[in-house]
């Protein structure tokens, strides 16, 4: 068993499942218990004795989350903040029904250094505590986390240092990984504590399981399922039943666990597989017990906690996820060798806008750059793309410190090119729909600016092409012209607004409410 002084290595591995058979899991958890952990813990316990009342509180508490990305010495790779709005998404999620949010406190940091993004709970762990915020919640995401016992280290709460570890595989929308880790730093314990260095097989302990005190230090007792003992055995909370670490190499598939196994009672054991503080794996459904709830909300009102303690309110909660993108959209011409500055309509409540573009509609990683802006305009240098790429795609979603879920559901294109066509309509007319987010019924209005005359046709279509009206006929003179469009029963969507004549076609979105 491998001791690290002070701080629990909360080891849970990735998990793959098969709808034909469950991969085997095994997962290796080293946990040394600190005094100030156990202390922690039992004045939690005697916190909610006396101060029952914090359990009908239904006020939404808001934790400050400080994330640092580690990076080699380098300054290169680190995990993506695109992964880091997922992590938050699915934490907030898993602690919603708690009354309980995570939100990001000031902005993402980063920080280049070897021993930290390779062994951060060894030297490297004396350097993270440097970069500590004073006034959050400390997450560190690391490339790796070594360990001289087999096996990957997945992530980690140092309780000494007060901060958590998380490997860059596990910051995503589906690991467990954060969710438990944030369960020991709310004080919880495994719920097979004293199992870790040796989880139950029938080999050692029989199907009959006659011994009291577990076999793993610190001292407990080993946890009865009549509750007798729940108050002072393994994790401490009653309604979590016994589990001697029986998800250690259970299928991670989280079939039903059907081995019998028996308390010294003759009892037969039930474990909960899918508690967040449990080892079982790929159970998709994964909740903290009651019992659990209480100590974690016990926790964050202590004394001990009031650095967390916020007054943030979010702008909102939720943000709308379609964005109205205004330019460059439907392929049109742009200079290579100027700046191209993107634009899109602000969203209400959002403070930030996570941008991507990308030469492949893939977006993926190798093709694509991203882009944390606070305005909801853009503008990429002169000359990023090269010659190769005669096609740029780009797409944005929108979040605030809280709200992160957004996912971009399209994206817009623009051509890349050395010269513009100048035979195209795009260079005879600068025209515009107002306004171009309306409600059924609403006058649609098109301004159009043009140097010349023009014999122009105008039609609308929905996004998959079908006819809303027939298209229409106008002949615009020299400067501004004001055309209305007839009323048209619009269902709720997007709609193409197209200008078209003897050199090309020009479209714009119109969204309908």
């Amino acid at each position: 068993m491998l001791l690290v002084k002070n701080t629990i290595l909360i080891f849970v591995l990735a998990i793959f499942c098969s709808s034909l058979f469950g991969q085997r899991v095994v997962g290796k958890c080293s946990t040394v218990s600190t005094p100030e952990m156990d202390a922690r813990l039992e004045a939690n316990i005697n916190y909610l004795e006396k101060n029952g009342a914090i359990l009908t509180e239904r006020a939404t508490k808001y934790v400050p989350i400080r994330f640092t990305v580690v990076r080699p010495t380098s300054g290169t790779g680190g995990v993506s903040v695109k992964n880091i709005m997922k992590l938050l998404c699915k934490i907030n999620k898993d602690y919603a029904n708690q009354e309980l949010q995570f939100f990001i406190k000031d902005d993402i940091k980063y920080l280049n250094n070897d021993k930290a993004n390779t062994d951060p709970q060894g030297v490297g762990g004396n350097i993270l505590k440097l970069q500590k915020d004073k006034d959050a919640l400390n997450m560190f995401f690391v490339a790796d986390i070594m360990s001289d016992s087999e096996g990957q280290i997945l992530g980690f709460y140092s309780p000494n240092n007060d901060f958590v570890v998380i490997r860059n595989s596990e910051v995503n929308d589906v690991a467990q990984t954060t969710s438990h880790e944030l369960g020991h730093f709310f004080s919880l314990r495994h719920t097979f504590y004293g199992w870790e260095c040796q989880p139950w097989n029938e080999a050692d302990f029989g199907k009959t399981v006659t011994i009291t005190i577990a076999p793993c230090p610190p001292t407990v007792a080993v946890e009865l399922v009549n509750g007798s003992n729940c108050a002072t055995a393994a994790d401490r909370v009653c309604d979590t039943p016994p589990d001697y670490n029986f998800g250690f190499g259970w299928p991670n598939d989280c079939r039903y666990f059907d081995t019998e196994v028996y308390d010294r009672n003759d009892e037969l054991i039930h474990p909960d597989q899918s508690n967040y503080m449990s080892y079982f794996f790929g159970c998709g459904d994964y909740h903290f017990s009651q019992g659990q709830i209480n100590l974690i909300k016990a926790d964050l009102a202590s004394a001990a906690r009031d650095y967390l303690k916020s007054t943030f309110v979010p702008t909102a909660t939720t943000l709308q996820e379609t964005i109205n993108y205004f330019s460059p959209i439907d392929s049109v011409e742009k200079l290579r060798s100027a700046p191209i500055t993107l634009s899109w309509e602000a969203v209400p409540g959002a403070t930030s806008y996570i941008l991507e573009y990308s030469k492949n509609k893939s977006f993926g990683s190798a093709f694509t750059t991203t882009e944390i802006v606070n305005e909801n305009q853009f503008t990429i240098p002169a000359s990023t793309f090269t010659a190769s790429t005669t096609v740029a795609f780009w797409r944005v979603s929108a979040f605030n410190p809280v709200s992160t879920c957004n996912a971009a559901v399209d994206y817009e294109t623009f051509q890349v090119v050395t010269a513009l066509n100048s035979n195209k309509i795009d260079s005879q007319v600068d025209w515009s729909i107002v306004p171009n987010n309306i409600k059924n019924g609403d006058e649609i209005s098109i301004m159009i600016n043009t140097s010349s005359t023009l014999d122009v046709n105008i039609s609308v279509t929905s996004t998959t092409g079908q006819k809303v009206i027939n298209p229409t006929s106008k002949k615009l003179s020299i400067g501004e012209n004001r055309l209305v469009l007839e009323k048209m029963d619009l269902k709720p969507g997007i709609y193409i607004i197209s200008i078209s004549n003897i050199d090309g076609i020009s479209s714009k979105k119109l969204i309908v409410q």
